[in-house]
């Protein structure tokens, strides 16, 4: 009867743990539900990182637009001709007015040099702090679920294996903390950078901004409609493979005596090569989906500045033709960057997604029990 109660339990717990991870995974909102757990003080440097990120892409805006003066500058000075209005009024504003062509070619060419790069080493040293920050905001989660865990009755423990909890309370919450959030403050910042600069192209040739925008966003969404459906299924059949392996071989060391006497090691053998197989065939796949859009967007970019190209000429000036080329040009390796970085981070989110379901799965529990508590209390009171 006893042994009947308990495979009850553990079927009504199977149940119930199932359509809690259905919701979440049929949720468009996780990364909200995700941001929810950290507190007031987390969430607010959280936004200061966003501000801080989109100022920092301002500085990608300035250095392109110093490159196109410098561009600019060049075939003026080819040319023999007067800077243009634009050129002569930035010039004027850093003093470098009366000087060579020279030395005004080496100084706008140092200041682009120094703001682009300024800008990504700003922008890494941000970074390691932010992922360590939230490492650690990962790892205050976790403790304070495995807290609460422990005040599980102890039916409710023996429902799932050790190598289940272990993951729920410890790989999953690091894949919240880290895959999740982290990506996620880089894609804003990404998107931030897109759109001031977009602005700014808008500003200076409304072709070149028109052109790069729809070049980079119909081929970073054809890319991202194809592979994220896959990433989810990926992530969750990674997470389950893993689990499955990581109980078996401790099924393994458990009950070693008994196996090799019933000579039942060889078939564990075999259940672990094919696990192994299953684990190595999803993780090349989950490896791989990245590279799709990087060698995706290695065509679009040779694609794109031919397109640029031949409509600047046709539309403008040679002088001004190879100004607004040398802006593309430059404003294509941050905009390609960033792009790619959205579209891997979106492929991220959803196979962290499929990873972190049972740890939200589980916060949900923990959190449902609470709220029964509390009310219980505030009844009794």
């Amino acid at each position: 009867m006893i042994t009947k109660f308990l495979e009850n339990l553990h079927y009504d717990y199977e149940v119930s743990m199932a359509q809690i991870k259905a919701k979440f995974r049929n949720r468009p909102s996780v990364i909200i539900d995700v941001f929810k757990l950290l507190d007031y003080g987390d969430r607010y440097r959280t936004i200061q990182v966003v501000i801080i990120q989109i100022l920092l892409a301002v500085m990608d805006l300035i250095g392109v637009g110093i490159v196109g003066i410098l561009g600019a500058l060049t075939i003026s000075g080819a040319s023999s001709r007067g800077p243009g209005d634009r050129v002569s009024v930035v010039l004027n504003a850093i003093g470098l007015k009366n000087e060579t062509i020279q030395i005004q070619a080496l100084v706008l060419g140092l200041l682009a040099a120094a703001v682009l790069v300024g800008k990504t080493v700003l922008s890494m040293v941000l970074l390691k702090r932010t992922t360590f920050y939230l490492s650690r905001r990962g790892a205050r989660i976790s403790s304070e679920l495995i807290r609460k865990v422990f005040s599980f009755p102890y039916l409710r423990l023996r429902q799932q294996s050790l190598m289940e909890w272990q993951y729920q309370l410890t790989v999953a919450v690091d894949v919240i903390s880290v895959g999740i959030i982290t990506t996620t403050i880089l894609m804003i910042s990404d998107v931030a950078l897109l759109l001031i600069m977009a602005a700014g192209l808008f500003y200076l040739e409304p072709t070149i901004a028109l052109g790069s925008l729809l070049i980079f966003s119909c081929s970073a969404i054809a890319v991202y409609k194809r592979q994220h459906k896959k990433s989810l299924e990926v992530g969750s059949e990674l997470a389950k493979v893993n689990i499955n392996t990581n109980e078996t071989l401790q099924l393994v060391m458990e009950s070693y005596r008994d196996l090799f006497v019933r000579s039942a090691l060889p078939d564990y053998a075999t259940k672990m090569r094919d696990l192994r197989f299953q684990s190595a065939d999803l993780g090349a796949r989950r490896s791989y989906m990245p590279y799709v859009g990087k060698f995706t967007l290695e065509v679009t970019m040779v694609l794109g500045f031919l397109f640029i190209a031949g409509s600047q000429f046709l539309l403008n000036e040679v002088g001004r033709a190879v100004a607004n080329i040398a802006v593309f040009f430059v404003a294509s390796a941050r905009i390609s960057p960033a792009v790619l970085r959205i579209q891997q981070g979106l492929l991220m989110i959803k196979g962290n997604k499929g990873l972190a379901i049972s740890a939200l799965a589980l916060i949900n529990e923990v959190d449902r029990k609470s709220t029964r508590l509390n009310s219980s209390h505030v009844s009794e009171s």
